[in-house]
């Protein structure tokens, strides 16, 4: 996978959140795909997903590029849905960032 540097540095953050499921793929275009909530399991509403707290944040490359490259370090990271979390920025930069916003944002939205 061409995106696999930034798929095993998100994978670190699963332990963080009570559920997060981490995919990645290079068949139509390269993206990593983080799908998450803030909730355990056993407490969705008739254990359904969309009915936590829940977030889907994608990472893929920048300017709409199909697939990402080495020599461009760039890409774009966005939320694409979330119930009852807060606001994330769509940031576009260097990936040795995309961590530490993701990782940054999860932080402030845990509520103890």
């Amino acid at each position: 996978m061409r995106m696999q540097a930034i798929f095993d540095e998100v994978v670190k953050l699963v332990p963080s959140v009570p559920h997060m499921k981490v995919s990645g793929e290079d068949d139509i275009m390269s993206s990593v795909t983080i799908h998450g909530s803030f909730d355990a399991p056993e407490t969705w509403s008739n254990k359904i997903f969309h009915n936590s707290r829940y977030f889907i944040i994608m990472i893929r490359p920048m300017n709409g590029n199909r697939y990402y490259e080495s020599t461009d370090p760039t890409v774009v990271v966005e939320l694409i849905a979330g119930y009852k979390v807060g606001k994330f920025r769509k940031y576009t930069g260097p990936t040795d960032k995309v961590v530490e916003k993701i990782q940054k944002w999860i932080k402030d939205n845990i509520v103890p």
